[in-house]
């Protein structure tokens, strides 16, 4: 069974976290990669999801998602090469 047979397994497993966009709920895999710059002075945090485009591939930028209960505010969505996940990148609302 190749991973694309079954998404749910990727996004719903040990590291998927409940989201909610309007009525739409779902699972995905959140990161949050930190950079730090200017000298150590300023610390830049990256947010994205990964989950199903069933899911949450409908959203586009300025729409609003919940995940694991922080309120984040999309900035683009982007479907993988398959068409069935997506990244979205989120900034904290």
């Amino acid at each position: 069974m190749a991973l694309s047979d079954d998404n749910n397994v990727f996004v719903g497993g040990e590291f998927g976290l409940s989201c909610v966009a309007g009525t739409k709920s779902g699972s995905a895999i959140l990161s949050e990669p930190s950079q730090v710059m200017a000298d150590g002075q300023v610390l830049f945090s990256d947010y994205s999801i990964r989950a199903k485009a069933s899911d949450f591939g409908h959203l586009t930028a300025n729409d609003e998602i919940t995940v694991n209960d922080v309120a984040y505010t999309v900035r683009e969505t982007m479907f993988d090469t398959d068409g069935q996940l997506v990244t979205i990148t989120l900034q904290k609302t």
